[in-house]
């Protein structure tokens, strides 16, 4: 159904009609497989190819008040001849301004990431996949994320947003087909719990072509042009740990915590009016101008930080070499010797021991110099050395 710009679905018409369809051509016996026979012929009949949505291309963005181009402003009217099904809800105005806003990401953010953050909210105006990446928010609770989550679902429309959790999308087949015509899936609170299948997030975000389940349907593909964002107290452990994966993840953190009078009540309200919304439509746009021209993120400080602690805390056997030796082109240490410091370790930490062909893996991933040789007739790490206690 065409309304004021965009195409969208009305769930119960469709339902009522599809019925009715199949109680007319089967007789009156409108089961769910007649239904679902129906419903297949009606998609097949009246769909729309992929590429004839959002035909006007990725520099435009489709406003309450018409076309904007981010590169130049330039606006052109609404047409139904447009087959657009996402929308910023709110009239661009190049005007208007945020000053609730800018106060806000101010208040919450470390100073060298609130531009950051501009540019990440200027790329979720545009299915554009080729930064291949992710982005949580963390930080204790009542800081500033669950805010920020909530003022950027406002502003896409919740339309535009889904909400499968990260689990979900990696361990639930059907998750994914939840994210077709999404222009960010937005889910806050993520589960400390392991990550199962850690590689869907990599075809989640390379913007590759991949398949997906749908309930009551035959399996079918799509290209994700989604934006991931979640917030999380705990990041969630991972099997993967190749540089490709680690970064996708782009790591958010949010150090204040706001308690008693500092908390303001109304804040969502006042971050939320459609002036604000218009105001941060332009930080947007010229986020994405910004990220456009240079080609790549410009990662702050703040952000690789919160990626190396979440890398030495998913690899616990890293952070435990890291710590206790030192590449020495004139060392060695006994394998048996730095074996059993490492059960010692995991055992004071709490961490699982891996085992020992594991062992010898992570410190040749580790010290890539490092190799194992003998040492007066004793298995032993050459090229390392312990650091000092």
């Amino acid at each position: 159904m065409y309304s004021g710009g965009v195409y969208r679905p009305d769930a119960d018409e469709e339902l009522s009609f599809v019925e009715q369809a199949a109680h007319y051509l089967y007789a009156g016996k409108s089961s769910a497989a007649n239904v679902r026979r129906v419903l297949d012929w009606l998609t097949l009949d009246t769909s729309v190819a992929r590429d004839a949505i959002e035909p006007l291309g990725q520099e435009w963005v489709n406003s309450k008040s018409g076309w904007v181009s981010w590169r130049s402003g330039e606006t052109i009217p609404h047409s139904p001849d447009v087959h657009s099904t996402v929308q910023i809800p709110y009239a661009y105005d190049p005007d208007a301004d945020c000053p609730e806003i800018h106060t806000f990401l101010a208040n919450v953010l470390p100073q060298d990431a609130v531009t950051f953050v501009q540019e990440m909210l200027g790329l979720l105006l545009i299915p554009e996949m080729k930064y291949q990446r992710f982005f949580v928010f963390k930080g204790d609770g009542s800081n500033g994320k669950s805010v920020l989550l909530d003022v950027i679902r406002t502003f896409l429309g919740d339309a535009a947003c889904g909400q499968a959790s990260l689990q979900s999308l990696t361990s639930n087949r059907f998750a994914a087909s939840t994210l077709v015509g999404k222009r960010a899936n937005i889910c806050g609170d993520l589960s400390s719990l392991a990550i199962r299948n850690p590689s869907i997030l990599k075809q989640l975000t390379g913007g590759d072509f991949m398949w997906c389940e749908q309930k009551y349907r035959d399996p079918g593909g799509f290209q994700p042009k989604v934006h991931l964002l979640f917030s999380a107290n705990e990041l969630p452990r991972s099997s993967e740990t190749n540089e490709g994966y680690y970064r996708r993840w782009t790591i958010i953190p949010f150090p204040n915590r706001f308690e008693g009078s500092d908390i303001d009540h109304d804040l969502r309200a006042k971050l939320t009016t459609p002036q604000e919304m218009s105001g941060l439509l332009n930080v947007a746009m010229e986020g994405l101008r910004r990220l456009d021209q240079r080609g790549d993120f410009d990662i702050p400080r703040s952000v690789e930080a919160e990626l190396d602690a979440y890398r030495e805390r998913n690899e616990p056997t890293r952070r435990f070499l890291l710590e206790r030796f030192a590449p020495d082109a004139n060392g060695h240490v006994r394998t048996v010797h730095a074996e059993e410091m490492h059960k010692a370790w995991c055992a004071h930490e709490g961490e699982q021991c891996i085992g020992r062909n594991g062992f010898h893996k992570q410190v040749e991933a580790v010290f890539p110099s490092a190799y194992k040789a003998k040492v007066k007739n004793r298995w032993s790490f050459r090229g390392l050395s312990l650091r000092d206690a």
